[in-house]
């Protein structure tokens, strides 16, 4: 069967995968070159068109083909593309929908079936919740399903009949050892190792009647005939049973804290970022995670608004790097009206594939100074203006712009207008609105870091804005000059207190110790991860010597706060892609650290001061 898969993301990547290893002639097509090429090994033919463009796709013969999927999920593409299937004569058409109205649009327009994955996955989902043992579940209705259950270890060895008690609440289907699937299997069949069973039934009596009692939900299956084990136990498991309510309250509140700093996964979108801070490593930080997301996603570019009085120095390259070596298209546009790009700001602006300025908007007055706003003299002085200038001609270079201007600027801080940048050869454009800026550069072709060119088409594209997630937020916070004052004066008070004017009040030198670290990363002396490993080892010596010491909860308090910083940290400042799996994979080792620190230490203490003290020959008066 011949079948054309249009657009390659991760619902397309898979698509393709999977009909390759069922013999399916495979045609793909994407406008990411990068897609199309990891999808090459994978299929038949690889293409790189724009699916919505109906003479490309004739050109490829998507019209010859038996089926075709529309596997973008942006809802102008996804409607193109089918209507051009439709006009190409494809006689059976499917389409991936983001929402109920898209889904609704694309039946309107022909498709012969829409799939919605997240819905999809959802409602399969909460099946399982409701028959929980089960491995694997496919709804027929909203009551009946089939759940496929592994066989527990406690049934090795039994024949079907202990669990198919052949009444109709549910059946056994089919049993399945590796590869080999048993139609019918006889009653006297031997239960091994290795083995699932198919269940046909209502997912109440598939529930019940498969999980009995609670330790059945550990195991999938009961014998028949097994008496159902009392709901006895400690008070710990009986409010568990009673109070299920509390544990989906939890299970949903780490879930929102994933949420909250997952980013919008739009494919083919026009990203867009806003410097409006002066550069530093927060900022470098959010324009590293929008421009990791942005390629990941198969953003068509990146619109980067830029006004900032500048910044730190090593913040700055760290950024323009960045910038340079994006995958994707990055567009630099000083503005609204009003705004700056100077300093630090220059830099960037002339790092983008595209740079433009707004009318009444600066640029320029990039000479390095001190961070207290003086100048920096001598050897040090002369050291770190030549690096500048090497670096600012560096930049203006890779893109064809006015290099001897760049050095102005930074040894003579010489500034520009719009109208001047754009005759020096500084800016390629002036655009007064995002939306002119847009239009004037449609249909343009830049060259990216690795050589490849990309045509920018922007006008259609949706519009995702990336904002700092909460993390970032925070470490803004904690990284303003006031507030990094702040927690230094806080920690030193607070650990001479503890030293010097109140030995054993544990609640100053516990405050001031914690204070001390996020200014520390708040300065950007500690890394988020090195700030979240120190945090950790306090959390563990406050717990051993609340073990020891008492204090009242003080320190175990001070270990709670600092463990849930470490935490977030973690989550927040590790990568640039939060889901639930790894909120969970963070919190379980975070515990699991703790919980070996602490044994390992009262592990010590109790071999070195409980162990028997008797020298050797020395009588007992035991016998």
């Amino acid at each position: 069967m011949q079948i054309a898969v249009l657009g390659l993301g991760r619902f397309g990547s898979g698509l393709i995968n999977e009909l390759g290893k069922l013999d399916h002639e495979v045609l793909a097509v994407d406008t990411n070159e990068g897609n199309v090429q990891r999808a090459a090994p994978h299929c038949t033919k690889a293409a790189v068109a724009d699916i919505t463009d109906e003479l490309a796709l004739r050109d490829l013969g998507v019209g010859g083909m038996d089926a075709a999927v529309v596997a973008t999920g942006v809802l102008e593409a996804s409607v193109l593309a089918a209507m051009n299937l439709q006009a190409l004569g494809v006689p059976a058409i499917y389409a991936k929908a983001s929402t109920d109205l898209h889904a609704s649009i694309l039946q309107r327009v022909g498709v012969s079936r829409v799939v919605q994955p997240e819905q999809d996955g959802g409602e399969r989902f909460a099946h399982l919740l409701r028959v929980e043992a089960a491995r694997d579940y496919l709804s027929l209705n909203a009551d009946y399903g089939i759940g496929v259950y592994p066989a527990p270890p406690h049934l090795h060895g039994q024949p079907l009949a202990a669990v198919d008690t052949g009444d109709t609440t549910r059946r056994l289907l089919i049993v399945v050892r590796d590869d080999r699937v048993e139609l019918n299997p006889v009653r006297d069949r031997v239960i091994g190792p290795g083995d699932a069973l198919v269940f046909a039934g209502r997912d109440e009596d598939l529930a019940r009647e498969l999980c009995p009692h609670p330790s059945a939900l550990s195991c999938g299956l009961s014998l028949k005939g097994r008496p159902e084990r009392p709901h006895g136990g400690s008070a710990m498991t009986r409010s568990m049973l009673r109070r299920p309510f509390a544990h989906l309250a939890a299970l949903l509140a780490i879930t929102a804290l994933a949420a909250a700093c997952a980013p919008d996964d739009t494919p083919g979108a026009l990203h867009v970022v806003t410097i409006d801070r002066p550069i530093n490593h927060v900022l470098d930080r959010y324009i590293e995670r929008t421009l990791d997301h942005a390629e990941e996603t198969n953003a068509r570019a990146v619109l980067v608004r830029v006004d900032t009085p500048g910044g730190e120095l090593e913040a700055m390259k760290r950024v323009v790097g960045r910038i340079e070596n994006a995958g994707v298209p990055v567009i630099t546009w000083v503005g609204p009206a009003g705004a700056q790009a100077v300093s630090a700001g220059t830099f960037v602006t002339m790092a983008g594939h595209v740079a433009a300025m707004a009318p009444n908007t600066t640029i320029g007055a990039a000479t390095p100074i001190t961070a207290t706003g003086e100048d920096v003299e001598g050897d040090l002085g002369r050291k770190v203006t030549n690096d500048t200038v090497a670096f600012a001609r560096g930049v203006a270079d890779l893109h064809g712009r006015n290099a001897d201007w760049a050095e102005e600027a930074v040894r003579e801080a010489r500034s520009a207008t719009p109208d001047e940048a754009l005759e020096l050869n500084v800016v390629d454009l002036v655009a007064a609105t995002e939306a002119a800026l847009i239009e004037a550069i449609e249909g343009r072709e830049v060259t990216l870091i690795g050589g490849s060119t990309v045509e920018l088409k922007l006008a259609t594209a949706p519009r995702v804005e990336n904002e700092f997630n909460p993390y970032e937020r925070v470490l803004a916070i904690v990284s303003d000059p006031f507030i990094v004052s702040l927690l230094l004066l806080v920690g030193m008070i607070g650990i001479a207190t503890e030293l010097f004017f109140a030995p054993g009040s544990f609640l100053p030198g516990t405050a001031g110790a914690i204070a001390l670290l996020l200014a520390f990363l708040g300065l950007g002396t500690l890394l988020p991860g090195e700030t979240a490993l120190a945090l950790v080892g306090l959390a563990a010596v406050l717990i051993v010597l609340e073990l020891f010491i008492p204090t009242g909860g003080i320190l175990g308090a001070g270990a709670a706060i600092a463990l849930a910083i470490a935490v977030g940290i973690w989550i927040g400042g590790g990568g640039t892609d939060v889901g639930i799996q790894r909120v969970l994979t963070i919190v379980l080792g975070t515990i699991i650290t703790i919980t070996l620190l602490v044994g390992a230490f009262v592990g010590v203490l109790a071999v070195r001061y409980l162990a028997p003290t008797r020298k050797p020959g020395e009588d007992t008066g035991r016998p």
